[in-house]
């Protein structure tokens, strides 16, 4: 039976014994074996199907039993190694020096953090200690949970980590991840258990972008099947900055990651984001930074068991590989995200003018001859056509039939781009040309090594035998367009 469920390894992981270690149960329909993802870890970890008494261990715990490894244990275990560590002369910890949450020195206790909590003196960053980004979600720990929202055990008052008194290496803990993106937290959302991203914008900065989001997250639009804008649960005033909120919105994911595996699924892609962006033309709003990066997937369809927010490689308990399925066998919804640039306009001033702005691709040709005012809606078009240029042609073997309308899309001219009804237009006939075994064929990376181009095409057509037996169709087709994550 053909399998589309994967694991996503370390960047660098190696093979090592592992004595006794018992084998995995039998695969099943529901939940097939395992596979690694994109890279040479794919053959290896093949290789363990077949020797169960070998396992993946990451560099940093390379050599070691697996049941030797650090795995992360409960606070109580945390606190209770804390204390016997200092009454056995362990690390130097005064208890009675009064912390905001998070283990760093508070001020007196506010509204706001609830400061004077006893624990240890903040940890030096580079022993797993909290960025200077991460205080302010320690700060508003308290009165986010007051609104409903949890954070990390990282960010509770009088955090302990659970490696203090031991030697082991705080990011092979889940309290060890920190948060590379300060300006975006993950939370648990008390009322159903439901992962969700706190973002927190300034509205001096961003004037439009609330307002842009709760437009595309109210009645009508929010229902239109073509609405492709992430959706908005809550929006929060922070208590003590006036010109600070935070845009609750669903945990999503990369568009890209895990890679896109078939023709099928570039084109299912394709349509979804550029059906996106036309319904927020036909909206007088232009994205103005629709580049890769602000392009994600819900991906709950994929991951049924959801994956670390702050590390997606990894289960949700950090004891693992995050494994899962393709779109061809779960079909998912791709959203636009981030209108901290995003403008709304009245059609009846005419073809609106705005100053260059630099968004997250540096490329656009009308910015770089001048500083003049230009129509935004072209630029939009710029942004995809250049996004599926780097990601798709110039990575992948298979979507030349993209060429034409992709260099139309990046003309160095706006003027000569098409406008979005025109690239769906276009899209729809190169689709329609398109034969079922040219959808059913792979991507095949341009720099792909020969032994991998082996293994990855057996297991493709494995798969493929799979879905036609089981009806799957070439796109696939999402059933339900239902908010990501509503329900857990």
């Amino acid at each position: 039976m053909p399998t589309d469920l994967h694991c996503e390894p370390d960047s660098s992981p190696t093979l090592a014994a592992a004595e006794g270690r018992p084998s995995r149960a039998p695969a099943t329909e529901d939940e097939p074996q395992l596979l690694a993802s994109e890279d040479w870890t794919e053959a290896t970890l093949t290789l363990t199907e077949s020797f169960p008494n070998a396992y993946l261990t990451s560099s940093a715990t390379e050599g070691r039993r697996e049941d030797e490894r650090t795995l992360p244990k409960t606070e109580d275990q945390a606190e209770a190694a804390l204390s016997l560590s200092v009454t056995e002369g362990g690390p130097n910890i005064e208890p009675t020096v009064p912390v905001a949450e998070g283990g760093h020195q508070s001020s007196p206790a506010s509204p706001v953090t609830g400061g004077g909590h006893l624990a240890p003196p903040a940890l030096p960053i580079a022993d797993g200690g909290l960025l200077p980004d991460e205080r302010f979600w320690c700060d508003h720990y308290a009165w986010l949970k007051d609104q409903g929202y949890v954070l990390r055990p990282r960010y509770r008052p009088g955090w302990v980590p659970i490696w203090a008194g031991t030697d082991a290496f705080f990011w092979d803990y889940e309290d060890g991840v920190v948060n590379d993106y300060g300006h975006v937290m993950d939370a648990t959302r008390s009322s159903d258990g439901v992962i969700v991203i706190l973002k927190s914008i300034f509205k001096k900065e961003h004037p439009y972008e609330v307002e842009i989001t709760q437009m595309f997250s109210s009645a009508p639009l929010m229902s239109d099947p073509g609405n492709h804008c992430v959706p908005l649960y809550d929006v929060l005033q922070v208590p003590d900055d006036s010109d600070n909120v935070l845009l609750v919105i669903p945990l999503l994911r990369r568009f890209n990651d895990p890679s896109i595996q078939t023709v099928g699924e570039a084109v299912d892609f394709f349509h979804q984001i550029f059906e996106g962006l036309r319904f927020m033309h036909e909206n007088h709003v232009a994205h103005r930074d629709c580049m890769n990066f602000n392009i994600m997937m819900d991906p709950k369809p994929l991951f049924p068991k959801l994956f670390h927010p702050q590390k997606p490689k990894y289960t949700l308990d950090f004891k693992g590989y995050a494994k899962h399925f393709t779109r061809t066998k779960r079909p998912t919804k791709y959203y636009l995200i981030d209108f901290g640039l995003s403008r709304k306009y009245n059609p009846e001033d005419g073809p609106p003018r705005e100053d260059p702005i630099w968004g997250g691709d540096k490329t656009v040709p009308e910015f770089h001859r001048s500083d003049d005012p230009c129509d935004p809606f072209p630029t939009d078009i710029y942004y995809l056509g250049n996004m599926i240029r780097k990601d798709f042609l110039q990575t992948y073997r298979g979507v030349e039939f993209m060429q034409p309308l992709v260099h139309d899309m990046v003309d160095d001219d706006p003027a000569k781009r098409p406008t979005i009804d025109q690239v769906v237009a276009r899209f729809a006939d190169l689709r329609g040309n398109l034969g079922y075994w040219k959808l059913r064929s792979r991507l095949v990376p341009r720099k792909e090594f020969w032994i991998m181009k082996i293994y990855r095409t057996i297991r493709h057509i494995l798969r493929t035998v799979g879905y036609i037996v089981l009806n799957r169709p070439p796109v696939p087709t999402i059933i339900s367009h239902n908010t990501p994550n509503e329900s857990a």
